[in-house]
């Protein structure tokens, strides 16, 4: 579960839920951290890429 200080965190869930477990499960099956798609999200939250 997120906290509070965790907020600005891109890698935090944004709702500060207990979804990680399910998000790591989710990527897993669409192929890992690595693919295409997840890359350019994580280039966007890191302000690399808008």
């Amino acid at each position: 579960m997120g906290r509070k200080g965790e907020r600005n965190d891109p890698r935090a869930s944004p709702s500060m839920t207990r979804q990680e477990p399910y998000v790591q499960a989710i990527v897993d099956l669409l192929g890992g951290m690595n693919i295409p798609e997840i890359t350019a999200v994580r280039e966007v939250q890191e302000g690399r890429k808008v």
